[in-house]
């Protein structure tokens, strides 16, 4: 991913201010990323931030 360039599957995340999760850049087309993540294997944008909250803990 290039910097500043929106991203197509959505898999790198920060933090808000606010400790919320968001996107590090914006999602291309952000209502088809689900179609683009089944395409290549990947669950959906909601499972994949319930893993990272797994994973990383909720702080």
């Amino acid at each position: 991913m290039a910097p500043n360039e929106p991203q197509l599957y959505g898999t790198q995340w920060g933090k808000s201010p606010a400790g919320k999760p968001e996107p590090r850049t914006a999602i291309e087309d952000e209502a088809m990323v689900d179609i683009r993540r089944a395409a290549v294997g990947l669950g959906t944008i909601d499972a994949y931030l319930k893993e990272l909250g797994a994973a990383f803990g909720k702080r």
